[in-house]
């Protein structure tokens, strides 16, 4: 049995590829920026989530449980590390945190459309930006970012206005509590 993953017809609409695909690149980007990356850690999520927060980052490095300046939410459960809960808790709260949303369509008509769409309903109580990922897309909007490739293979990565969310220190403290849940 042959998989494909790109399925192609005369014209860019009926270009496709599984989004599962475009939630992994664009984890491969945020992690590599420094983010720790996976599922949504929020109920009103479903792709991926993005979350910058420097001091955990820091912590999970210099504790060798991860070794780059990010990481996939499965490294950090791979962990064989032990830390105490409290060593975590008393990480101190960032200001320059960022919690990120991202849409993952397999067409270039979805992301544009949906993708983007989908994106700006998300962001707002729990993200402070949101982005769409899907293929052959170069639309900007100022309010979504977008991850995505050109025919050739450049990518294409347009980043989004960061906005203000309530209750920064909230979210912290959820974040926080999932990396304990992934290290137990």
């Amino acid at each position: 049995m042959k998989l494909r993953l790109v399925t192609t017809s005369g014209d860019d609409k009926e270009f496709y590829i599984p989004e599962p695909f475009f939630e992994y690149m664009s984890g491969i980007i945020f992690r590599k920026k420094g983010y720790l990356v996976g599922k949504p850690i929020f109920p009103s999520s479903e792709d991926a989530g993005a979350y910058f927060y420097p001091s955990l980052v820091s912590f999970l490095k210099e504790n060798r449980i991860i070794e780059g300046n990010g990481a996939f939410f499965g490294e950090i459960s791979l962990s064989e590390v032990k830390v105490s809960t409290n060593e975590i808790e008393n990480i101190p709260i960032d200001k320059n945190v960022e919690f990120t949303y991202i849409e993952a369509e397999s067409s270039p008509y979805n992301t544009k459309y949906k993708g983007f769409a989908e994106a700006r309903i998300r962001k707002g109580e729990y993200h402070h930006k949101s982005f769409a990922a899907g293929p052959l897309t170069d639309k900007k909007e100022e309010d979504v970012g977008i991850v995505s490739f050109t025919k050739s293979g450049e990518l294409i990565f347009h980043d989004s206005k960061k906005d203000y969310v309530h209750y920064e220190e909230d979210l912290q403290k959820i974040l926080k509590n999932f990396v304990i849940g992934l290290l137990e």
